[in-house]
């Protein structure tokens, strides 16, 4: 058997998709992760470099703070309907609607 030099994980890429061994990583996917019950981690592509962010990818686990769900939207707004309220009762009794 010949032997194999892997030196990357592009390499690992092409290797495993020419012996059609099934992976999730892709060249645009290119990211080890590492799951157990506490957490997941992402390692490689665009990580390699500590100054860049996260890619929309990775939010696997979580939602991106970029994107909150719309649940969490809907709840910000009840809470800030609901402070304004308070506020207004804490200045006086309000009046039924004419």
């Amino acid at each position: 058997m010949a032997r194999v030099t892997i030196n990357s994980r592009e390499d690992a890429i092409v290797y495993a998709k020419a012996h059609n061994i099934p992976i999730e990583q892709s060249k645009a996917n290119i990211y080890s992760r590492d799951r157990n019950i506490w957490h997941l981690s992402h390692e490689g592509g665009v990580l390699e470099d500590p100054a860049n962010e996260p890619e929309e990818a990775m939010w696997q686990w979580i939602v991106s703070q970029k994107k909150p769900p719309i649940n969490l939207l809907k709840w910000k707004l009840a809470s800030m309907q609901a402070r304004q309220f308070r506020s207004m009762e804490r200045n006086g009794p309000l009046s039924p609607a004419r």
